[in-house]
């Protein structure tokens, strides 16, 4: 019977013991999923490889939520003034207001990407665009903003121009353009995909 105590006294204790280690791992990790931003700023995107819609400031304090890669959704508690907020599924429907449409003069048929990296120090992203005149004139150069949406989400936004290529009317052409590493959208388009990336050109001026 005395053995039997013993063997129930050791279970109790080693019961105790790993209960505790096990509240303290479950207390550790919740602390770790609070973290604060270390950097000057850092942008805010609202999916994983979004485009920006806002910033963080060095020592904003975040609550992690879910990991998805090198992304983490975060939940952050902050106070504003009550009048500078509106309701997400608030419209404007105020049909006067200008929409901006993409351009019908200037036209991006298709895109294309690749890497290169033989007989430069560093790799560089380029980006063919095969472009159509719509007008009835031939175009000298041309001038536009690139955007980038995944699933109607803007991924990036880029200007581009360009004057080497006379672009005559109803014709095709194909314009290259390229990219360092450390700029935008480089980031982006190393992986871009044209099946799943859509590629309209926005506010085109043309030179004709």
């Amino acid at each position: 019977m005395k053995n039997t105590y013993k063997i129930i006294y050791l279970v109790f204790i080693l019961t105790i013991f790993f209960g505790n280690a096990l509240a303290d791992d479950s207390t550790e990790k919740s602390e770790n999923s609070k973290m604060i931003v270390k950097k000057p700023s850092v942008a805010m995107t609202r999916t994983a490889r979004g485009g920006k819609m806002g910033e963080l400031y060095i020592n904003s304090p975040v609550e992690v939520l879910k990991e998805e890669g090198d992304w983490l959704m975060v939940n952050i508690k902050t106070w504003v003034k009550k009048a500078d907020l509106a309701n997400e599924v608030k419209r404007n429907t105020n049909t006067s207001s200008k929409i901006i449409m993409p351009s019908k003069e200037l036209v991006l048929d298709s895109y294309s990407t690749r890497i290169v990296k033989e007989g430069l120090p560093e790799k560089r992203v380029y980006l063919t665009l095969k472009l159509k005149n719509n007008t009835k004139v031939r175009v000298q150069d041309w001038e536009a903003l690139l955007v980038a949406t995944v699933k109607d989400e803007v991924v990036f936004r880029e200007s581009l121009s360009d004057d080497n290529k006379v672009i005559e009317p109803g014709k095709t052409i194909e314009v290259n353009f390229y990219w360092e590493p450390s700029e935008k959208p480089f980031s982006y388009l190393e992986n871009a995909s044209p099946k799943d990336t859509l590629l309209k050109l926005y506010k085109v001026k043309l030179n004709q």
